[in-house]
């Protein structure tokens, strides 16, 4: 869906809303990262590595970006970045999640190593699944919202796309 300017959401004047975007560190994640802090959210942006925050904060809306170390595989990073946000905004909670964060890489099915495709998976359906647990009840204190991110893959396959479609499809109807 593309949406005009003026269907936009933006944050409240006089409270400041915030969302986490984990996967900020490129593509669509980033872009969504930016966008919100435009709009004039308060972005918890998931980064995994040091130069990856780095960058964040030299963009024009750095001072609504907020770099957040989260691997979305890792339970306990998950459960510390939780803890992180938690303490930033208290009783208020937040706006979202934009569960972003995913990787693929296309391969014959006949070939593809079998953890290959489970770390696929981990990232992909579980991570998401993960972050969507650990911010729920930041979420609900602010009546918030959970948008999930996936791969036009989940609802067309190409050849040697079946690594990429097959997490996607948790997105189908």
């Amino acid at each position: 869906m593309i949406w005009s300017k003026s269907q936009l959401p933006s944050a409240p004047i006089g409270r400041p809303r915030s969302v986490v975007v984990p996967g900020a560190s490129s593509g669509i994640g980033h872009a969504s990262a930016l966008m919100l802090a435009r709009l004039g959210f308060r972005v918890f942006a998931g980064v995994r590595n040091e130069e990856d925050a780095g960058a964040l904060e030299e963009t024009s809306t750095a001072a609504r970006l907020s770099p957040l170390f989260i691997d979305v595989t890792g339970e306990n990073l998950v459960a510390a970045a939780e803890s992180t946000v938690e303490e930033a905004v208290g009783g208020e909670g937040i706006a979202g999640v934009v569960n972003n964060a995913g990787i693929g890489e296309a391969w014959p099915l006949e070939y593809v190593p079998l953890e290959e495709f489970r770390r696929q998976f981990e990232v992909n359906v579980f991570g998401h699944l993960a972050v969507t647990q650990a911010f729920l009840p930041l979420i609900r204190a602010a009546t918030g919202r959970t948008v999930n991110v996936g791969s036009v893959g989940g609802r067309i396959t190409m050849p040697f796309g079946g690594t990429l479609s097959a997490p996607g499809m948790r997105f189908s109807p």
